[in-house]
């Protein structure tokens, strides 16, 4: 897939120099990634036909263990967490949580409400063009409102409401007030 990330993506990271490498996090590594992501999810995952929840699982965690891995074949200082009280990955030690979510809104456990850095996704739903939004922005616990469902237990944000804080728009765009996937 041709120009998956836009260059705003690599600006970002541009300053994101690892301590142990002089290389960055750049356009072509996340362009990698998501072709991966895309390959897998097309061959194990979307023959079967499980729910969009869980679906939405398994595209954050097999984007996160390929930033990893692409991130370590880069000389990156990067490591995946192992638990729910720590970040999804570690640029260096700097966290990083990943959403994702098929709508405008994201939701989240207790330790979603921690300060960090967020990669916020948006999938389509076609499972067979498996396409994305991505916005970047640093988070705060109080970021997080308590769910307007009733009878529903998470902490959600908007992507409206992040769209009001500096954020980099990583992937896609955003254009009256419609979301457009690559």
């Amino acid at each position: 897939m041709e120009n998956v990330i836009n260059q705003n993506f690599n600006n970002f990271f541009r300053s994101k120099k690892s301590k142990n490498s002089s290389k960055v996090f750049t356009t072509e590594l996340m362009k990698s990634s998501f072709d991966g992501v895309r390959e897998s999810f097309k061959k194990h995952i979307e023959p079967l036909r499980l729910s969009n929840k869980l679906n939405s699982e398994i595209v954050s965690d097999l984007i996160i263990s390929k930033i990893v891995n692409e991130l370590r074949g880069n000389n990156i200082s990067s490591k995946k967490g192992v638990s729910d009280n720590q970040a999804d990955f570690y640029v260096d030690e700097s966290p990083y949580e990943v959403k994702v979510s098929m709508g405008k809104t994201w939701r989240g456990g207790e330790f979603s409400k921690r300060e960090s850095e967020y990669i916020m996704i948006i999938r389509n739903r076609t499972l067979i063009d498996l396409r994305f939004f991505v916005v970047q922005a640093h988070l705060k616990m109080d970021d997080w409102k308590s769910s307007t469902h009733e009878n529903y237990y998470a902490t959600e944000i908007k992507l409206e409401d992040i769209l009001k804080k500096p954020h980099t728009i990583l992937c896609g765009a955003f254009k009256n007030n419609k979301v457009i996937f690559e």
